[in-house]
């Protein structure tokens, strides 16, 4: 652990409504690890992620954050700019993870169309692959 560094625990907001959770367990000199922990997203009450002491190096989480704070007004879609953010969340979950109808449309989207838009304007980060399901936070 780098000298200095003690074990962090951070919450930012309000987990009912959006929150960001931290913590770091171990710290590292190296910035491109930052360190060991974990950083879990709450959204009305339900937190998005993994909280074991060890789920992830912390860097990317936290880098990741900070550009989109950087970013802040930058990345949006006119199309959607009046919609509500956790039901954009929730398309978004089903459009990509998890199975629905092919008819079935997102704001008036087809999944693809719908993915495409967010990605291309960095409303949403890296494009991931489909998953079988999101993992909620027990």
């Amino acid at each position: 652990m780098a000298e200095g560094w003690e074990i962090t625990s951070m919450l930012v907001g309000t987990p009912s409504l959006f929150a960001l959770e931290s913590e770091i367990t171990e710290a590292y000199e190296r910035l491109s690890l930052r360190g060991l922990g974990y950083f879990v997203i709450h959204v009305n009450g339900m937190a998005f992620g993994m909280k074991d002491l060890d789920a992830t190096l912390l860097a990317a989480a936290f880098d990741g954050v900070n550009a989109r704070i950087l970013r802040q007004g930058s990345h949006v879609a006119p199309v959607l700019e009046n919609e509500d953010a956790y039901a954009l969340a929730v398309a978004y979950s089903r459009a990509i993870y998890l199975e629905h109808e092919e008819s079935e449309l997102f704001f008036g989207m087809q999944d693809e169309q719908f993915s495409k838009l967010l990605h291309a304007n960095e409303i949403i980060g890296r494009r991931t692959e489909k998953k079988d399901s999101m993992m909620e936070v027990a």
